[in-house]
């Protein structure tokens, strides 16, 4: 299928990380002015990591160059750019609240940058009316319920006063806490009108995937590591699922693109978007995860036209 094709479908982004979006070639340019990176540095975030740990360890050296709100401003507007050129119209980016106090960043101020950035590039002419941008915020279960507390309040106060932030996203190392931790404060967003997705099964430890998938969150992400069981709920939940194909590939959590999860999914009837996760870690924009996806598979032009378009109905 032709890129060009590509490009001209409808279809939504609805799981990709800030920063993990930031092209390399802005990460390099701004690494170079700001002097943040050190040599090796530099030759490191010009390709996709080889495992878990290598694409973490780039997300560091992302952390290191976006600092201070210009930065933080004009990555966001770059990222929104890049899908509007791929062909995106609907597109739900996602971030932790970041603070770096050093250079002027607090949560709230955070938040006030992403959220103005989003409100200039929509209201000016580049975009007339291609694309929509919403907002999922980030809770890190690492840290703890306080921490978590005390972002979903940032989060809640932003949401009213913002159209653009529609949901939540129960995120960080699966290996840490449990899920039935942090519901009530969920149930709380849910309540005060905030959707939820969870990553989801995205490494094969299932402590608190039963009591992720008795909340029903509106949609899952990765879910490429299930068993039986849990593939069987989802699919009786109907649960959409975000699709990261290349990043579970090349964090090592799927073996092979013949045996990702995908497949399953397809065969049953499941709804799932195809999503980057993170493009500028990953280098595989939106257009080629549909390639890929529609290689493994075997689908045809007027397949891959209505997997687009029924992406646009699992959006917050």
């Amino acid at each position: 299928m032709k890129l060009e094709h590509l490009k001209s479908l409808k279809k939504s982004e609805l799981h990709a990380h800030l920063n993990g979006s930031i092209s390399p070639k802005l990460l390099y340019e701004l690494a170079l002015s700001t002097q943040t990176l050190n040599a090796k540095e530099l030759g490191l975030i010009q390709a996709p990591p080889s495992d878990w740990d290598s694409c973490f360890a780039l997300f560091g050296l992302v952390y290191k160059v976006v600092r201070g709100p210009q930065i933080l401003y004009r990555c966001t507007q770059a990222v929104i750019e890049k899908f509007l050129d791929d062909g995106v119209s609907h597109l739900e980016l996602r971030t932790t609240l970041k603070e770096d106090l050093e250079h002027g960043i607090s949560w709230d101020s955070y938040l006030d940058t992403i959220l103005q950035a989003t409100d200039d590039f929509l209201n000016s002419p580049q975009n007339g009316g291609q694309i929509t941008v919403k907002w999922i915020i980030s809770l890190d279960r690492s840290k703890g319920l306080a921490y978590v507390e005390k972002s979903m309040a940032t989060i809640l106060r932003h949401h009213k006063k913002s159209p653009y932030i529609v949901g939540t996203d129960f995120c960080g190392d699966p290996y840490i806490g449990h899920f039935k931790n942090f519901e009530r404060t969920f149930q709380h967003a849910r309540q005060e009108g905030l959707k939820t997705t969870v990553h989801f099964a995205e490494v094969p430890r299932f402590e608190d995937l039963w009591e992720i998938l008795d909340f029903s969150p509106d949609r899952l992400g990765h879910a490429c590591c299930l068993n039986k069981g849990l593939f069987e709920k989802i699919l009786e939940k109907q649960i959409p699922v975000e699709i990261c194909f290349t990043s579970n590939l090349l964090t090592g959590v799927v073996c092979a693109p013949e045996v990702h999860v995908v497949k399953a999914f397809y065969k049953a009837r499941h709804p799932f978007v195809i999503c980057t996760d993170d493009f500028g870690i990953f280098h595989s924009t939106i257009n080629d995860e549909y390639r890929k996806v529609a290689a493994i598979l075997n689908l045809q032009v007027a397949e891959v036209e209505d997997l687009a378009a029924r992406s646009l109905a699992h959006t917050f």
